[in-house]
């Protein structure tokens, strides 16, 4: 090569104060990647195949995506086959569809097949297939120029059946879906529209949307509900574990189990498993185990991450990554606590109230950073609920139940409680979850009523529907 024999080489497409970067990293191993540096610096280690610090690249990239940006990673990330960067960003957008909807400015720079591919999933996490039509009609849009036949392309790929009344009704005047007009979609929207009926099983309903069922389990013994029109409760079989004071949260498409103990012990025999139950496969997966047992311990789900902490005398915290399938170690929390409330809001991990000791329960508050890794103290329960539940639900997370019939409302953005309607039962041991824009407590120990909080209202009142078993329950969830 005429280079061999050069004393200056020219490379072309690199920027000279990302050469010198370049150059630094070759000689000495270490680079300074920056949110302004970071793309130019992947573009330029791609074309002199720098593979290490590609990858070191990559890394540093993960930890910027977000509702605003998901788009242009996930499009960048494929152009240089980035697959933990695409496969982040990607999941990004499908989880959160309804803001990247109404936020993201980048929604025009999607290519067709990606756009299909995303409108395919059946993953894409949405209310109602509303925001979907807006996405396809905003992406149409947004770029002067863009064929008809793109749009009408995209359309094939949207749900249109499962838009709301109001919205499909609004919508079939509007000039782009005029255009749609005698085709198939439109006829099989129109008719679901018109006569409420259940659509054929090829336009399913996404699983975010779907119809969901009710899930509640004790020690020993899970039950689903079969429909919201009847009363039935069906046992689940095949249950996996066999143990008490484990610790049960949801997932998008399911429900995660993590260890427990055996009745004859609680400290000397903990378990150490982990089984997710996938509800659209009825099937359970088992996970890793967790690296110690853990019984009366805490866990919570939030973006592809289980977080566990806690448990019987001990203060660990530790994370399971459920794409990479690997443990991570955290920073402790302060104190050992057990039967603790833990909660995610926007992103932030709170674990609340819970007991230090056989008979002291607290009524501490704690969050934890992810940017700092470390715990923070936050204003403390107006009251101790002990065997109570929480729940998140809208911009506050609510303790409600428990032996003292409490329900209390914070709000983690001024750090502040708020004293509300106290359950008209005793639920000691009565789990609760977010059901259709309220908040359900079902049974407990020596009750099986269940009641259900309007916090617009705040009011409670009682189901008619009873949990099938009278025992201290330790989840309720919806599958």
């Amino acid at each position: 090569m005429v280079e061999s024999l050069a004393l200056e080489v020219t490379i072309g497409g690199i920027d000279h104060h990302i050469g010198l970067i370049i150059v630094d990293y070759i000689y000495s191993g270490v680079v300074k990647i920056t949110k302004d540096n970071a793309e130019d610096l992947l573009r330029a280690s791609d074309q002199l195949l720098l593979f290490e610090l590609k990858t070191l690249i990559e890394g540093f990239m993960l930890n910027y995506v977000e509702v605003s940006n998901c788009i242009g990673f996930l499009i960048f990330s494929k152009v240089f086959h980035l697959q933990n960067l695409t496969k982040k960003s990607y999941d990004c957008l499908l989880d959160n569809f309804s803001d990247v909807t109404t936020s993201s400015e980048e929604i025009g720079q999607l290519q067709d097949d990606l756009l299909a591919e995303l409108l395919m999933d059946d993953g894409l996490n949405v209310p109602n297939e509303n925001c979907v039509f807006e996405f396809v009609t905003k992406w149409y849009r947004n770029v002067p120029g863009r064929s008809r036949t793109s749009f009408l392309d995209m359309v094939t790929h949207v749900r249109l059946p499962f838009c709301t009344d109001e919205y499909f009704s609004s919508i079939v005047h509007d000039e782009l879906v005029k255009c749609l007009r005698g085709s198939q979609l439109i006829q099989d929207a129109t008719e679901r529209h018109r006569v409420n009926q259940h659509i054929i099983q090829i336009r399913r309903p996404r699983r975010s949307y779907a119809q969901h069922s009710l899930v509640i389990g004790n020690d020993t013994r899970i039950w689903q509900r079969g429909s919201d029109v009847t009363d039935d409760w069906y046992e689940m079989e095949d249950i996996p574990f066999n143990c008490r004071y484990y610790s049960a949260c949801s997932t998008p498409d399911g429900f995660i189990v993590t260890g427990g103990c055996n009745e004859s012990s609680i400290a000397l025999d903990c378990k150490r498993g982990c089984y997710w139950y996938i509800a659209h496969e009825n099937h359970w997966r088992i996970l890793p185990p967790m690296s110690k047992g853990r019984s009366d311990h805490s866990s919570v789900y939030h973006n592809h991450t289980l977080y566990v902490v806690g448990g019987d005398e001990d203060h660990s915290f530790q994370s399971l990554d459920t794409n990479s399938l690997k443990w991570s170690t955290l920073p402790s929390m302060p104190d050992p606590v057990y039967r603790a409330h833990m909660a995610v809001f926007k992103g932030r991990i709170f674990v609340l109230g819970g007991k230090s000791s056989y008979m002291n329960f607290r009524r501490e508050v704690h969050e934890y950073s992810s940017a700092a890794c470390s715990w923070q103290e936050r204003k403390s329960m107006p009251e101790v609920c002990s065997y109570g539940a929480v729940v998140g639900y809208g911009e506050h997370i609510f303790v409600v139940g428990g032996q003292e019939r409490c329900c209390m409302r914070y709000d983690p953005e001024v750090d502040s409680w708020l004293r509300l309607q106290r359950p008209l039962h005793v639920h000691r041991w009565g789990p609760a979850l977010e059901w259709k824009a309220k908040i359900v407590v079902c049974g407990g120990c020596n009750a099986d009523s269940i009641e259900e909080y309007d916090p617009q209202l705040d009011m409670w009142s009682v189901w008619q529907l009873t949990v099938p078993y009278i025992s201290g329950m330790v989840f309720a969830l919806k599958v």
